[in-house]
């Protein structure tokens, strides 16, 4: 069955960082750190007159508070689009087999994303946290799982994480639908496209990634192969092509 389209809005922020207000005083929010928000470790700074204008738009806006807006910040985001539509990997586009290259030092043995349970990807902070993920030094606890369809950038993916000291490297082949999917909570999305939407560069290192909400169901999974056994050359058998009377035949219904 063919996973259907699920199309969503969100804010758009500016992702080069400002230092004050005053650098970008006609925009009425901003993404800011904030040491006391749990995980995430980034709140919203905005006028009341932003916040009504999100509230109408947002399920997930929080009441409006005075020291939201008391005093300065240190680095910020500015809200430049208060909503653009989102639509996740669906249709002929979605492959039907994905790898995910794992290892020892991931919790929940790479099926799960580090910030599952944790961190709900909501419209308001969907952005910070895709472009986080993106970001390998990035410590913010992820709710999303990188994968790919390409086997060659599987095996240069394992490289990097054997230069840098991971241990038990292995790949998981697993399907894109079927049984244990749900796929309002697991949404898939091609990164080079999803980055696009966000106003964000496309790297060169984006190209055949994909990245999944909360975890890998476990039915998904069709095998895992060590990194030793792995083969990033395989590619399924082509089917043999036909001579030219046999062809022939099979178009106008002859045996």
């Amino acid at each position: 069955m063919e996973v259907p389209t699920e199309t969503f809005s969100i804010p758009i922020f500016h992702m080069k960082p400002v230092l004050d207000y005053s650098d970008r005083p006609g925009y009425g929010a901003f993404l800011v750190k904030s040491q006391i928000e749990p995980h995430i470790k980034y709140k919203l700074w905005w006028t009341e007159q932003e916040h009504m204008e999100l509230r109408n738009l947002y399920e997930d806006i929080p009441e409006f508070h005075k020291d939201n807006r008391c005093g300065g910040f240190v680095t910020g985001y500015p809200l430049t689009h208060r909503s653009e539509q989102i639509c996740t990997c669906a249709g002929p586009e979605r492959p039907e087999v994905l790898y995910r290259v794992v290892h020892d030092e991931q919790p929940h043995e790479g099926l799960k994303a580090r910030g599952h349970g944790l961190i709900e990807p909501t419209p308001l902070f969907f952005q910070l946290l895709v472009v986080k993920h993106l970001i390998w030094q990035c410590r913010i606890p992820s709710p999303f799982l990188s994968a790919t369809n390409s086997r060659a950038k599987v095996g240069r993916l394992m490289k990097v994480l054997e230069k840098h000291g991971c241990t038990g490297i292995r790949v998981v082949k697993f399907r894109s639908g079927g049984p244990g999917w749900d796929h309002g909570k697991q949404r898939l999305f091609h990164v080079p496209s999803l980055v696009k939407r966000l106003k964000y560069p496309v790297k060169y290192y984006m190209k055949s990634e994909y990245i999944l909400e909360s975890h890998i169901p476990p039915e998904s999974i069709i095998e895992t192969t060590s990194m030793e056994d792995f083969d990033t050359q395989r590619v399924p058998k082509k089917r043999k092509r036909e001579d030219g009377d046999a062809a022939k035949r099979r178009r106008y219904g002859y045996p």
